[in-house]
């Protein structure tokens, strides 16, 4: 969580249509992915 709802659902929100590859067999079902944000805020 980035501590600001805003910014956490424009994160989620461009998670939601991305597409990964599919992680090789050998790591089993269940993998975890990081995918870092930065935004920039102006006034």
């Amino acid at each position: 969580s980035s501590g600001d709802a805003d910014l956490d659902r424009a994160a989620l929100g461009a998670l939601q249509g991305a597409s990964v590859p599919a992680p090789p067999s050998e790591l089993g079902a269940r993998v975890t992915r990081t995918a870092p944000f930065v935004f920039s805020l102006r006034d």
